[in-house]
Formats: C-alpha cells, structure tokens, sequence
C-alpha cells in the first residue's frame, strides 16, 4: 500500500471503510524522515485496497499544514461524504503535544485546514469516532484520547514524590469538525481518587446514538507493586453534552494476567523500551439489525508470563454489564527459536451481517531469533460465542531485528493499532506493519466470511 514511500518507514496503522461506499477506504500510518522527526500519513483506496493514493501528509514532504511533529493517526468517514484525519500534534510552539483533526467534504480527496480540538490540553493516542445514526446526532463528531496536566504529590506527599496527572479527554463537535467543546469528561488522578484511567480505545456509536468509549485503569495507583489494569467503558445518552459511567469494569486484565508492558511482553526485559509488542484495547458494535443488533465487543491483549493471548468480553445491554472475559486467540506454538510466543496487537470490527471479525498479529510461523509476527484473522457467527479457526492472512512474516532499530532509530515496531475496517459489502479489510522488505511499511488484503455456515 505505501509503495510510493517504499524508503520511508511505517508503523502504528489504522483504517476505516466508508459505509456508503463500498471500495473507498481510509488509512493513517506513523512514518518517520531520515531526520528522525515523526509525522503522519493518510492513503485513499477508491478500489477496495487494489490501489492507493497518499492523500495527505501534514508537515510532510509537500505539506506544511501539520506540525513539527505528529503521531497516533486516527481515520473515520462522516455522512454525506464527509472524512476526518486525527493526529497528535507538536508544532514547537507548545511544549506539549495536542489534537488536530483534519476535515474532507469529497470523501478523502482533498482536504482543509487542521482543527485544534483543544489545544490547552496535552493528549496522547486520540481517536476520531462519527454519529451515522441518522438520528438526532447524525453527524456529530467525537474525540476521546488520553489527557495530561500538571503533577500532584504521590504516596509520600511531598514535592520530590510528584505522579503525573491523568486521565481521559472526551470532545465532541456539532459542526463536523470545525470547532471542539471543551473536555467534557476528564479523570485525573487525585490522591482521594484512586480510580485512575491510564490510556484509552477507541469510541463507538450504537444505533440510538449512544457513545461508548472504551478505556484501561488502575484500581488504585497508590499500589505501585499491584500490575492490575481493568478495562472500563463511559456511556453517553445525549450526544456527548454529559457522561455516565457504564460499568466500572469489563474484567480484570488479569484475572492473573499483568497488563502486557511493552518493553517485557516477549519475556526478556534486557530489551529497551520500545522493542516490545502489545497493543491496546479496541471496541467495535454491531450495526446490522440481526438478533446481535448493538451488542458491543471488546478485545485486548494479555499476557501471562509464557503467552501472550487476546482476550473478549462482550455487552448485550449497551455497555452496562460486561460477559467474563474469553481467549479468543488460538495457536499455542512458538517460532524454531523459542524466545517469543504468542498474540499481540488486535482489531475487532462487525459487519452489515453481524458477522464478528477479529485480526491479531502472531507469532506461531515467525520463527527466528528475532521476535516476527505474521496477521492473523478469526470470525464469529453467534455474536462472539464461538469462533472458527483463525488463518494466515500475511504471506511473509515480519521480523523486528537490531539491523533495522540502528538504521531507522528507536521505537520502529509495528506501533499500537492494526487497521481492520469492513466495506458496505461486509467484506472486511486488514492493515498491518509489515517488515518483509527490510523497511517497515503499510501492507493491507481483504476477507469475505459467509454470514450462515
């Protein structure tokens, strides 16, 4: 996919289908210059991933709109034909980084100028979500990332025991895009607050025009030793003006499974920083009118110190109570050389049919010294009770050697996010880091699943 930038390095990939459009996609990528400086990408397919046309690169090669630098991409379409480009955003007149949201009226062909969603406000990985209901909020655009301020004292109370504040941002605009609210929900860590959010997934929108967004925490962060993360959802009823929690939690990420940190989830924490693979949490709900209408899925990485795993649980009832959590990863084999196992990196999306489909990146057929992984893709048809045997979708499998973190700089892996989106056929669509040719690019291919068996 990202051919024309064959010399340029991609990673953290995502993607989204136009749902009147059945061969028009959209996909962002993290790419980074000989100078080191990170920026973002966007990629238009008007032939359902035959073909691509880079569409947009802020701060680019061609392009000074953007910034200094920029990070975390995020795609979505609107209706009547409207597209958005989110992005993290350093532009060296802040120290921090903040969101800009870009804005198409043609579907992704050209685009308008950056839109600060709330440039006061220090965010980290922000996600761009649309209202197609065609209800009372059609239209309405949400941002939901992981927000940041100053420092408070930690469990010793004193200035040199400072922790940073954090927590999670929600926005909404109700012009498409061209002006932000203000935060409309923020949880900060507060010493008589110890529910801390520490990062965020993604948003959805159910057909009533409920927003759900999806987030992982701390039961209490005073507990430096406890590695617990919970994943919780907020729920919001009126078009984003106010939030109400959904259910506190979906399931321990434990039970007995320690949040995957990045630098120690292959099991060998000499590594640095950076080298690791995980991945974070993603939502994704059910928008046919089939007996699973609404029903939302979530999904998460999982490791247990042998395997990593991804892990369900799913909400019949619009987010309120949760199923408990099921592996839904299978493969129990490592590569030839043993020093890496298991599933990382997920992505979940639903079909018109209420098929279920999930891709994770795998390391079952990378064998090798060097921690690889291959795509893999699995489907339910029974709203995520049951699922069929995954495949390989990645031809070749992708190596994360020492030769390439020397030549291309620190934290080249494959990011984050994975792209998995489904086009108005049902066909679904998959985005993956892919090191084959020995600079990290965009690779995509597509999956039917037939929606009886």
């Amino acid at each position: 996919m990202s051919a024309n930038r064959a010399d340029v390095p991609h990673w953290e990939v995502i993607l989204a289908a136009d749902p009147t459009e059945p061969k028009r996609l959209l996909a962002g990528a993290m790419l980074r210059y000989g100078t080191g400086e990170d920026q973002c990408v966007a990629y238009l397919s008007a032939d359902g991933g035959k073909t691509w046309k880079t569409v947009l690169e802020p701060g680019g090669r061609a392009d000074t709109r953007g910034a200094k630098r920029a990070a975390d991409p995020s795609v979505a379409f609107g209706p009547g034909g409207a597209a958005y480009f989110a992005m993290l955003a350093a532009d060296g007149r802040l120290e921090h980084h903040h969101t800009v949201v870009f804005r198409s009226a043609d579907g992704g062909k050209t685009w308008g100028e950056p839109v600060h969603v709330h440039q006061p406000t220090r965010m980290d990985r922000p996600y761009v979500t649309v209202d197609r209901t065609g209800g009372k909020y059609d239209g309405r655009v949400y941002c939901n990332a992981a927000v940041f301020t100053d420092s408070l004292p930690g469990t010793g109370g004193t200035t040199a025991d400072l922790v940073p504040q954090g927590g999670i941002g929600i926005f909404y605009s109700a012009d498409g895009g061209r002006t932000f609210s203000e935060p409309v929900l923020q949880r900060l860590r507060m010493a008589n607050h110890p529910h801390v959010p520490k990062s965020t997934g993604n948003a959805v929108v159910l057909s009533d025009g409920t927003v759900v967004t999806l987030y992982n925490f701390v039961p209490d962060w005073r507990k430096r030793d406890d590695p617990a993360f919970f994943l919780g959802v907020e729920r919001s009823v009126d078009g984003g003006k106010s939030f109400e929690p959904g259910s506190q939690s979906i399931g321990e990420r434990p039970p007995r499974d320690k949040f995957v940190p990045k630098n120690k989830f292959i099991g060998r924490t000499e590594r640095p920083a950076g080298k690791g693979l995980a991945g974070l949490e993603c939502l994704a709900v059910d928008p046919s009118t089939g007996p699973h209408r609404d029903t939302l899925y979530a999904v998460w990485p999982a490791y247990d110190g042998k395997q990593g795993r991804i892990m369900l649980s799913v909400s019949t009832d619009k987010g309120m109570k949760w199923s408990e959590p099921i592996r839904v990863s299978d493969g129990t084999e490592a590569g030839a050389a043993g020093t890496y196992r298991g599933a990382f990196m997920p992505a979940v999306a639903v079909n018109k049919d209420g098929v279920v489909g999930l891709s994770w990146y795998d390391t079952r057929d990378a064998a090798g010294a060097e921690p690889g992984w291959d795509v893999r893709f699995a489907a339910s048809r029974d709203g995520g009770r049951t699922w069929g045997p995954s495949v390989r979708v990645s031809e070749k499998s992708s190596a994360f050697t020492e030769a390439m973190q020397t030549k291309f700089g620190r934290r080249i892996g494959p990011g984050d996010t994975a792209g998995l989106a489904v086009g108005a056929d049902g066909t679904f669509h998959l985005l993956w880091a892919d090191h084959r040719t020995g600079t990290p690019q965009v690779w995509t291919a597509t999956v039917a699943v037939e929606s009886k068996r």
